[in-house]
């Protein structure tokens, strides 16, 4: 996740199994961006949007690998 001026505010690597969640980091700051990728290859980069229609005190970036080798970006409380 970078800032505006494109310091970096988040970086995390993590492995995880088909199914699995993992939500054991988060940051104060709001990202302007957010970049993921696979060991494999598979990229996606976008400008960080919510539109939740509840007030959330903070939102979640959830990310989901489809079975086509896509990546999807969903936001959450």
């Amino acid at each position: 996740m970078e800032a505006d001026d494109g310091a970096s505010l988040f970086s995390r690597v993590y492995e995880l199994a088909p199914g699995q969640l993992d939500s054991s980091a988060g940051i104060e700051p709001t990202p302007a961006t957010v970049t993921v990728f696979t060991p494999d290859g598979v990229s996606a980069t976008w400008e960080y949007t919510p539109d939740l229609d509840v007030d959330c005190d903070g939102e979640d970036i959830g990310i989901t690998l489809l079975s086509d080798g896509s990546i999807d970006s969903w936001y959450a409380c």
